[in-house]
């Protein structure tokens, strides 16, 4: 490209010596200019199919998957030049995230006894409820949801969400359900071994109102289960549920919030 643009004043051969390449090789790239734009127009029409079939799979699809739906309309092409020119473009299958912790029962904090026993089944309102914590992948990092359910309605009466995964937490969530059900006494509260739920704070706000405290048994997993059902996480891609919201949108802490909302006071008795 430089010898080409400076034919006015260089010589061919004196500037193939400088750069170190040869005549032929020179003059066999000013005669393919030709071929060399038909294969960059080519390989754009399949950057677009290729966008295409990933925006079709709400950005699920890596390079195989692509390849083999391309192949189904009759475009062949191999699954090495897909992925070459995915990466290239920057298209990136959108896959599961790891999985996240919400419980860290390794600590020295004194814990309750498991007073709930697995009896879930209860006649009336305020006799037991199960506290849990989720989370919420968005393109902007963790969103964390804890919720309070009542045994009697299987539904949920306090929630908080935050970014951080403390004992405040899951203390707004309680005090959000004691507000909801007009501060009952002698209710159940149970949860799993978490630090969260094992703090002196946690456990001085259940004690202020008069609250039983419960614990699930360390590595039982069964303790929290009806909690566990009322989890309110989205696909790790990020995808907007659609019954609420219709069109697949990526998330942000701000919009997921606005859904966990939604989605808890649907739940909420």
């Amino acid at each position: 490209m430089f010898i080409k643009d400076n034919l006015s004043w260089i010589n061919v051969s004196v500037a193939c010596k400088c750069l170190r390449v040869t005549r032929s090789c020179y003059y066999n790239w000013i005669n393919n200019a030709g071929k060399r734009l038909e294969r960059a127009n080519k390989r754009q029409i399949l950057v677009d199919q290729i966008k295409d079939e990933y925006t079709k799979s709400k950005k699920r699809y890596g390079s195989t998957k692509i390849t083999k739906s391309l192949k189904s309309k009759g475009i062949c092409v191999n699954h090495k030049t897909v992925e070459k020119l995915m990466r290239a473009n920057n298209i990136k299958s959108v896959v599961n995230k790891k999985y996240k912790a919400t419980t860290n029962s390794n600590h020295t904090l004194d814990v309750f006894d498991n007073i709930l026993d697995r009896q879930f089944n209860v006649a009336k309102p305020n006799v037991a409820w199960v506290g849990d914590i989720t989370y919420c992948a968005t393109d902007e990092g963790w969103l964390y949801l804890a919720t309070v359910l009542d045994l009697y309605s299987n539904k949920v009466i306090g929630y908080a969400m935050s970014k951080r995964i403390n004992k405040e937490l899951v203390i707004n969530a309680l005090r959000n359900a004691l507000k909801a059900r007009n501060y009952p006494i002698n209710v159940i509260v149970h949860s799993d071994r978490g630090s969260q739920y094992a703090s002196k704070a946690y456990k001085a706000l259940l004690k202020e109102h008069g609250l039983i405290g419960s614990m699930s048994r360390k590595g039982n997993c069964w303790g929290a289960t009806r909690s566990r059902l009322t989890k309110l996480s989205y696909p790790s891609n990020g995808i907007r549920p659609p019954m609420l919201l219709g069109e697949p949108t990526v998330m942000n802490k701000e919009l997921t919030g606005q859904c966990n909302e939604a989605l808890c006071a649907g739940f909420c008795a």
